[in-house]
């Protein structure tokens, strides 16, 4: 399996959790802000994985 294809299939199983706690925990949506914040982060692995073989931009970045 190459690096892209494991990305996204985490990235796959993440939204799919996401979308399980939202149906199935009432208190979920509260912490929303939380996966909103790190979106941006999460994109930019997804862009410099695929541009770039090895590479991992820092979140903080």
């Amino acid at each position: 399996m190459s690096k892209n294809t494991v990305v996204s299939l985490i990235f796959g199983i993440v939204l799919i959790l996401l979308g399980i706690f939202l149906l199935f925990l009432p208190g979920f949506e509260n912490y929303m802000w939380i996966f909103l914040a790190w979106l941006p982060v999460i994109v930019m692995e997804c862009y410099g994985v695929k541009e770039t073989k090895g590479l991992l931009l820092p979140g903080g970045i």
